[in-house]
């Protein structure tokens, strides 16, 4: 766990309310991360069961949740990471990319493979269609510089995506009206002009009733 303790300052390992760290390194820790992943990824799944085909349309879900595993065992506690990594999600966001020092320890799900010579300095991508492409001059970075990176980047706070299926906690009107300020609008005109049965009654910041 040493060399991976700089990513627990990376702020994309956070939740949206940095509440949650989601890394793991203990079979407790897997447990309680992959019971809580399969809940957020759960609720995608639903989303997409609840609009069927033609809500997703091909879109990707996002922020998009990449797990690195870097052992084994600890993925044995994750049943999350199977069904990740052996069926077609990866509209809901997620993908597994699985480390191991021999490429036969790898999951058989694992479709696209690079392998990496014995000082790091080059390697080979092979594609799921078995097509081999060569990988040089990879740039290595001490972990000393890994560190402060990471640190550099801790106090950055990702911008939040909005759920392309969450509605919005409000809706100013004023842009709905193509304006920027009350003044722009004539209201003791369109308020004579009002018909009270053909306009829709909303609720003000002022808690009054009025009609538009």
């Amino acid at each position: 766990m040493t060399d991976w303790a700089w990513l627990r300052w990376l702020p994309h390992v956070w939740s949206d309310d940095r509440r949650e760290r989601y890394i793991a390194s203990t079979p407790d820790e897997s447990r309680t991360l992959s019971k809580r992943l399969e809940e957020l990824l759960g609720r995608r799944r639903d989303l997409f069961a609840g609009f069927g085909a033609e809500r997703s349309n091909g879109t990707l879900s996002t922020p998009v949740y990449v797990f690195l595993i870097a052992d084994a065992g600890l993925a044995d506690h994750m049943p999350l990471l199977a069904e990740i990594s052996a069926s077609d999600i990866s509209r809901l966001g997620a993908t597994c990319l699985f480390l191991a020092p021999d490429r036969r320890l790898l999951p058989r799900a694992c479709r696209t493979i690079v392998e990496l010579s014995e000082d790091g300095a080059d390697g080979r991508l092979v594609r799921p269609d078995g097509d081999v492409q060569g990988i040089s001059a990879l740039d290595l970075a001490p972990l000393l510089l890994v560190e402060q990176l990471a640190t550099a980047l801790a106090s950055l706070q990702p911008r939040r995506l909005a759920s392309p299926s969450a509605l919005p906690s409000h809706v100013p009107i004023l842009p709905l009206l193509g304006v920027e300020a009350v003044e722009e609008l004539d209201v003791l005109d369109r308020w004579r002009r009002a018909c009270a049965d053909r306009s829709l009654a909303v609720r003000s910041e002022c808690d009054q009733v009025v009609s538009s």
